[in-house]
């Protein structure tokens, strides 16, 4: 079986664990296994752990979100850099959370720096870049 046939298997389970209500931690768990065969900067292992934090956050430990968020936007700035689209929507999610703990300042700080690198890649058509925008001008007015 071809490896793109297994990662293909994966990410659909994944999609069955996160529409049936798993909790995070077997997301985690099941992201864990992915990691522990495809490599920490696996596309499959990345969108694994970002469904989890997700959830995470859904379940209401959004303490517990924002550090696996920080973790895996490590992971993004070892794989793609710091002036990659990947890093600044990380940066756009790291705002969210920020924003949901009432962490403004810190808010502020995420959502400056994917609106910074948005724009030094010249990519200010996407979403986090656009959201960004808006976020960071709620968050002073």
């Amino acid at each position: 079986m071809s490896k793109k046939i297994i990662n293909t298997v994966a990410v659909l389970f994944l999609i069955h664990l996160s529409v049936f209500s798993q909790s995070s931690d077997a997301l985690f768990r099941y992201a864990d296994s992915i990691k522990n065969i495809n490599g920490e900067e696996s596309i499959e292992y990345l969108d694994a752990l970002s469904i989890a934090i997700q959830t995470t956050s859904d379940e209401g430990h959004v303490n517990k979100a924002y550090n696996y968020r920080k973790y895996h936007s490590e992971i993004i700035a070892k794989k793609y850099g710091e002036y990659s689209k990947e890093y600044a929507n990380d940066m756009f999610r790291l705002g969210n959370i920020s924003t949901s703990l009432n962490f403004i300042d810190t808010a502020n700080y995420y959502y400056t720096k994917c609106i910074k690198i948005n724009e030094n890649i010249i990519d200010i058509d996407t979403l986090a870049y656009l959201n960004s925008i808006v976020f960071l001008a709620n968050n002073y007015f």
